[in-house]
Formats: structure tokens, C-alpha cells, sequence
């Protein structure tokens, strides 16, 4: 996967770009399935995060920057990926992961949500409203006390 990225925790390796993914098994690479594909298409892969064993996914089906098809959130398994949130058209999503487990930010209506997500479903963390809300893709970085959100040239600190 030449330009993959890579996310990892102590238990978890994994490779990732738009279309593919692989799971370090200790030894080799080993090619692991995308979601199914919705009435919207197929899945693009917009991030991955890692958490010790917890394996979480972004995919866009269709074109929803565009208004047509959506962002989804699955978690891994062990086997496949279980379909653990739809964000909706225009979500701009992104993923990350640190000392608050895994944290998401999409655009929700006027305002970003900041989500943590275990297998038991989200704890929303914040609302950050402003104009341009949906407009941006933000980056979102996570450590101990604080959220960091980034977009650009942009950097707002979120603390706990």
C-alpha cells in the first residue's frame, strides 16, 4: 500500500489508505475486508484509531461532502466490522485516539460534536460552535487533559 498510513497501539498494528486495509498478525501483513458496501457505495476509508485492542473506523459511502451517501463509524470485532454509528451527510468526520480512549469530531447541525465511543455507544465531551462549522474537516489530536482541534491554521484547546 505504497502512501499508507499507520495506526497502533501496544496490542494493534494496522495499514491503511482509501481502499485497503492490513493487520500486522506479529509475523506478516494480512489483508483485512472493508465494510460492506451500502446503497451508497462502497466504503472509503476517512480514518482508523487504535486503543489498546479496540479498533475503530471512519468510512464515507457515496459522496457525502456532497450531500449524497454518509459517514459511518464501525469498530472491529475481531472478525468484521460492526456499524456502530451513522454521522450523516456533511459530518466531515474525524478520528483519533490517546488517554481519553477513542474521541470523534463531525459536524453536527451548528455545532462540531466531540464524541467518545466505547462498545456501549458515545459519550458526547463538547459542543464547539461556530460559523463555518460544517465547511472544514478539522484535525483532532488528543492528550491527557486536552482536546486539541485543528483546522486551518487553526488551533483550539479543549481542556478537561
Amino acid at each position: 500500500m505504497p502512501g499508507a498510513r499507520l495506526a497502533a497501539s501496544s496490542l494493534e498494528a494496522w495499514a491503511f489508505d482509501q481502499s485497503a486495509l492490513a493487520r500486522w498478525n506479529g509475523a506478516s501483513w494480512l489483508s483485512i475486508a472493508l465494510p460492506a458496501p451500502t446503497s451508497n457505495g462502497a466504503a472509503k476509508i476517512s480514518g482508523l484509531a487504535v486503543d489498546g485492542g479496540e479498533v475503530w473506523l471512519l468510512a464515507e459511502h457515496g459522496r457525502p461532502s456532497e450531500g449524497e451517501g454518509d459517514e459511518r463509524l464501525y469498530r472491529w470485532n475481531g472478525a468484521s466490522w460492526v456499524l456502530q454509528a451513522s454521522l450523516g451527510a456533511y459530518a466531515r468526520a474525524t478520528i483519533s485516539s490517546g488517554p481519553r480512549g477513542i474521541v470523534t469530531s463531525h459536524a453536527k447541525g451548528s455545532y462540531l460534536a466531540l464524541q467518545q465511543w466505547s462498545e456501549a455507544g458515545p459519550t458526547l465531551l463538547a459542543k464547539v460552535t461556530q460559523a463555518d462549522i460544517s465547511r472544514w474537516r478539522w484535525q483532532l489530536l488528543l492528550d491527557r487533559d486536552d482536546l486539541l482541534l485543528a483546522k486551518n491554521r487553526q488551533l483550539f484547546r479543549l481542556r478537561f
